[in-house]
C-alpha cells in the first residue's frame, strides 16, 4: 500500500511539475501558452518554428489578421528565450488593427510585464505612428527587458531582450482577460 501511494504521489507531482513549466517556462511552449491564455483560445501552435544548427536561434512565422511575420528568438545554453524580434516585411502592418492586440500581448507573455506596460513602450517606440524614420533605431528600457525599433526600406524590426534570463519575472504571470 505504502508502494502505491508512493508512486501516485510521484505522478501527481511530475503532473504539476509540467503544468507549471508549460504556463511558467522561458520557453517556446511556455511563451506560447502564455500568448494562447491571453487570447483565451489556441491561436499560435509550436509546431513550424525551426532552430539553426547550434540550436541558439530559432525561427517561425505567424499569422496575425491579414498580416504575417516572423518570430525569431535568441536561446542560451539552456533554450531558454533571451530575446525575441519581430519582422514585418512593411512598415504599415503596424497599422493593422490584429497586429496593435497581438505585440503588446507577445511581449508582455515574453517579459511578464503588464500588457499596458508594453503598450506604453510600443507607443513611445512610435510602432503604431503613421511616421517612420526611415533607417533609424529607437530604443526603450523597462525594468525587465530592453526593445528596439528599427523601421527600414525592407520593413520593420522590433525586438525585445530581457535584462535577466533566468529567474525572470514570469513567475508572476497571471492570466489576464481574454482578448475578443
Amino acid at each position: 500500500m505504502k508502494k502505491v501511494i508512493l508512486i501516485l504521489l510521484i505522478v501527481f507531482v511530475v503532473t504539476l511539475t509540467g503544468c507549471f513549466a508549460k504556463v511558467y517556462g522561458n520557453d517556446l511552449t511556455g511563451l506560447l501558452s502564455r500568448i494562447n491564455e491571453a487570447y483565451g483560445s489556441e491561436v499560435i501552435e509550436p509546431e513550424g518554428f525551426a532552430f539553426d544548427e547550434d540550436e541558439s536561434r530559432m525561427w517561425g512565422f505567424i499569422s496575425c489578421g491579414e498580416s504575417e511575420f516572423l518570430l525569431s528568438a535568441n536561446l542560451d545554453e539552456k533554450h531558454r528565450l533571451t530575446s525575441c524580434h519581430t519582422v514585418f516585411g512593411s512598415i504599415a502592418a503596424s497599422q493593422n488593427e490584429s497586429v496593435k492586440i497581438f505585440l503588446p500581448i507577445l511581449f508582455s507573455s515574453f517579459t511578464g510585464e503588464s500588457i499596458q506596460t508594453c503598450e506604453t513602450v510600443l507607443n513611445n517606440l512610435n510602432v503604431f505612428s503613421n511616421t517612420k524614420a526611415l533607417l533609424n533605431e529607437k530604443e526603450s528600457e523597462t525594468e525587465a527587458a530592453k526593445y528596439i525599433y528599427t523601421a527600414t526600406t525592407a520593413g520593420v524590426v522590433i525586438s525585445c531582450e530581457l535584462k535577466q534570463t533566468s529567474g525572470t519575472s514570469l513567475t508572476s504571470f497571471e492570466p489576464r482577460e481574454t482578448v475578443n
